[in-house]
């Protein structure tokens, strides 16, 4: 993945198309139907919520505003 050493499958396209040192990434298209992914936040009641965790739960919720986030550009858009 990095520096031609190999490669990556992902179901989301990044938000830009070049790499943390500055590199052009190449994309191709998976031509399969392919699952949206879904992700979501998931805690113990019986557990004590940290005031960590509560913050993090905080920023999700801010961040996305209730919104369905499709790809990391629509993640980027948010921010």
């Amino acid at each position: 993945v990095a520096n031609g050493f190999g490669f990556s499958i992902a179901n989301v396209r990044f938000a830009h198309e070049y790499s943390p040192d500055g590199k052009k990434l190449f994309f191709i298209p998976i031509k399969d139907n392919v699952k949206t992914l879904r992700m979501g936040l998931i805690k113990l009641k019986s557990v004590r919520t940290t005031s960590t965790v509560q913050a993090f739960i905080n920023h999700c919720t801010t961040l996305i505003g209730g919104k369905q986030i499709n790809t990391l550009k629509d993640y980027v858009s948010c921010i």
